[in-house]
């Protein structure tokens, strides 16, 4: 690491904030930490297997809130299948009383329109009755 360090210089790392200068060019903090962090062997290691932590807190928590809004949208399509079913049985038994009222309708219209038809046929036989019997009986006294 110290070889690193002794090769870096100062237009090297502009784009950086203070702390990664200081800490890119072994320069001590105000506070000692960087002493701390140059001693420290493991340092570095440190460092990544606490960023790999946080990138798997992070991933658990983005997977956790998907979780949760696919938890919530399941419940909601529950919801919706619910009403859906009892519209689906509501339309059923609106199906069955509208089928039995259309046959009940039948059966009666079936019946009107018979008896209009044995009026119709009585009237024919009544009309041509009318008709008829005279002229027959006018025919039949000059025979």
């Amino acid at each position: 690491m110290s070889r690193f360090k002794k090769h870096l210089e100062t237009t090297d790392v502009r784009g950086s904030s203070s702390s990664e200068r200081s800490n890119l060019l072994g320069v001590d903090s105000d506070d000692g930490e960087g002493a701390q962090r140059d001693e420290h062997p493991f340092g570095y290691e440190q460092r990544n297997e606490t960023s790999k932590f946080s990138k798997v807190q992070k991933q658990i928590h983005e997977v956790t809130g998907v979780m949760k809004d696919n938890i919530t949208k399941v419940l909601q399509r529950g919801d919706r299948l619910e009403d859906l079913q009892d519209k689906s049985e509501s339309l059923a038994d609106t199906a069955s009383s509208f089928q039995s009222r259309a046959t009940s309708l039948r059966r009666t219209m079936w019946w009107n329109n018979l008896k209009v038809k044995i009026a119709l046929g009585l009237l024919v036989i009544g009309v041509l009755l009318i008709i008829f019997v005279p002229i027959i009986v006018k025919y039949s006294k000059k025979n």
